[in-house]
């Protein structure tokens, strides 16, 4: 179906149920020169009396010039079919149906739910998303994207009496539905403790990670664990942990024991995880 055209506008005096003629109005264009013969030119039209309680909305083509069939009656007063009219005058226009047009406010934001069945043309190059998830479930929905920093803080399941001072302690993220990328460079200045134990680790994620994270990679000093010549990070909810790998090893987690007190940490990587 072509788009709508522009004061596409035409009167008949015909009656009943079946093709138009149309006769032309001074200063409006013709259904022929806005879309041709044929019936494969088909458009929608608007037929409403001026004397009579009677109007119709379908789709239609011109046979001829000056012939309207109407092919499909999608409205009317005649509760949805041909209306057979009655003498007199009847106005013949082109638009787009109220079902099929969409609004925008005074701030230029569209309303409900549209749907778009071509590309997509975005000239300014953005898409907004609410600073609150509208989550959906549908797999095919995008319904979250979102870019920021966090703050990574080093430390310990019982930190005791670790003390960390940063020289570099950046990092950012990504959202993208339910995936999140995230980097961090953090290097510290001092690095002191005597009662800290358990794992290490590294809090501050954005958002939680979902049980089954991915191990993202990582560059570091300041870790020494015998055996292990590999590490990585290992999202757990907001938590970053180090996961050693190491040839004839089980994998393991790095405890803070094994980032020597005194020492400079370094832990510079990024991965992603699903929330």
């Amino acid at each position: 179906m072509p788009a709508p055209s522009d004061l596409v506008h035409q009167i008949t005096l015909g009656t009943g149920t079946g093709t138009v003629t149309l006769v032309a109005v001074n200063g409006k264009r013709s259904f022929n020169s806005a879309f041709g013969t044929g019936g494969t030119n088909v458009f929608d039209y608007f037929i409403s009396s001026r004397d009579a309680a009677e109007w119709e909305r379908g789709t239609g083509h011109l046979s001829d010039a000056t012939t309207l069939v109407r092919d499909t009656v999608l409205a009317s007063s005649n509760s949805g079919s041909a209306v057979n009219f009655s003498s007199g005058t009847k106005d013949i226009t082109n638009d787009v149906p109220a079902t099929n047009q969409a609004r925008l406010d005074t701030s230029q934001t569209w309303s409900g739910t549209n749907t778009f069945s071509a590309a997509l043309n975005l000239t300014s190059g953005q898409i907004t998303f609410p600073a609150s998830q509208n989550a959906s479930a549908g797999a095919n929905t995008l319904d979250d994207y979102e870019e920021g920093t966090w703050t990574p803080v080093l430390t310990a399941a019982t930190a005791g009496n670790l003390s960390v001072a940063y020289s570099t302690q950046l990092a950012t993220y990504t959202k993208i539905g339910r995936a999140v990328f995230y980097d961090l460079n953090v290097l510290t200045s001092s690095f002191t403790y005597t009662t800290a134990i358990g794992l290490a680790k590294v809090n501050g994620l954005p958002f939680t990670a979902a049980s089954a994270g991915a191990d993202g990679a990582m560059d570091f000093q300041g870790v020494t664990k015998a055996g292990y010549t590999q590490f990585a990070l290992l999202p757990s909810s907001t938590t970053l942990f180090i996961q050693a790998c190491g040839s004839a090893q089980a994998n393991a987690t790095v405890a803070i024991t094994e980032m020597p007190s005194g020492g400079t940490v370094f832990i510079e990587g990024g991965g992603w995880y699903r929330v």
